[in-house]
C-alpha cells in the first residue's frame, strides 16, 4: 500500500535498531519525525534526526489534508517509532491529534512491524494484542502486520 507520508516518533531516542532499519528501509518518500514531548532533552537519534522535524498540527494539515482537495481522497498517514500506547498517542502529530481528522481528511494507519513498545522487554515490537487493546482507538485489520484507524472509541 502506498502512504503520503509517515510519521517517525522517537520521544526517548532508544528506538531499536531493527525498528530504526525497518522505517528507513520503507518506501514511503516522505517521512518526518515527531518529538513534541520533551524536543530538548530528549533530542532526535543519530539515526532518524536527518529527517524533517516537525510538530506543528496545522502545518502537516497544510501539506498533507490538502490531499483531498486535489485529489479528491484522505491522505493516507502511516504511524511509526516508539510507543504503544504513550508516543504514538500523545505526540503533537500522534493518533490522538490525528483521529480528529478521521475519516475525511486522513486516513490513519500503523503496522505492527515499525513501532516499539515503550517496555523493558528485549523485543519491543508491538504485536496484534496491543493493537487490540487500545483503550482509546478501534483499529481494524487491513493485511499482514497493517491496521487502520476506524475512530475513538473512548474519548481522552
Amino acid at each position: 500500500m502506498h502512504f503520503d507520508v509517515m510519521i517517525c516518533m522517537d520521544g526517548w531516542w532508544n528506538l531499536p535498531e531493527v525498528i530504526v532499519e525497518r522505517i528507513l528501509k520503507h518506501p514511503t518518500t516522505d517521512k518526518i519525525h515527531c518529538n513534541s514531548w520533551h524536543p530538548v532533552r530528549y533530542h532526535a537519534a543519530d539515526t532518524l534526526a536527518h529527517l524533517e522535524q516537525m510538530t506543528d498540527l496545522q502545518e502537516f494539515m497544510k501539506r498533507y489534508g490538502t490531499v483531498k482537495t486535489i485529489e479528491d481522497r484522505p491522505a493516507k498517514v502511516l504511524i511509526a517509532g516508539q510507543g504503544w500506547k504513550s508516543g504514538t498517542h500523545n505526540e503533537k502529530l500522534g493518533v490522538k491529534a490525528l483521529s480528529k481528522f478521521v475519516p475525511n481528511r486522513l486516513r490513519v494507519f500503523v503496522d505492527t512491524r515499525l513501532i516499539a513498545r515503550a517496555s523493558q522487554e528485549l523485543d519491543r515490537t508491538m504485536r496484534e494484542v496491543d493493537i487490540h487493546a487500545d483503550e482509546h482507538i478501534a483499529w481494524k485489520h487491513v493485511a499482514d502486520t497493517l491496521y487502520e484507524m476506524e475512530g475513538v472509541k473512548n474519548d481522552w
